[in-house]
C-alpha cells in the first residue's frame, strides 16, 4: 500500500541501518555488554531451576494440604 513503509530504524551505536521489523536497537557486533552464549545459557538455567523449585513447592505444599484435609476428614468419620 501507498504510504504504508516504516521509517528505517538506526542502531544506537553506530548509526547504521538495522535490518528487518524486530525490536532491536543495536547490531549485535556493537551491543556495549555483550553476552556470551554460555552466560546467557547459565542464566536461562538458572531461571528455570527457580521456576522448577517454586513450582515443586508449591505442589508439595498443595499435595501435604490435601493429605491434611483427607486425614482429618477420615478421623471425624471414625469418631
Amino acid at each position: 500500500m501507498p504510504g504504508d513503509r516504516r521509517e528505517p530504524r538506526y542502531c544506537r551505536e553506530c548509526d547504521r541501518p538495522l535490518g528487518g521489523t524486530g525490536t532491536n536497537t543495536t547490531h549485535m557486533w556493537c551491543d556495549p555488554d555483550p553476552v556470551t552464549v554460555a552466560e546467557r545459557q547459565a542464566l536461562l538455567d538458572a531461571e528455570h531451576a527457580e521456576r522448577q523449585a517454586a513450582e515443586t513447592a508449591a505442589a508439595l505444599a498443595a499435595h501435604r494440604a490435601d493429605r491434611r484435609t483427607r486425614s482429618h476428614r477420615a478421623a471425624l468419620r471414625r469418631r
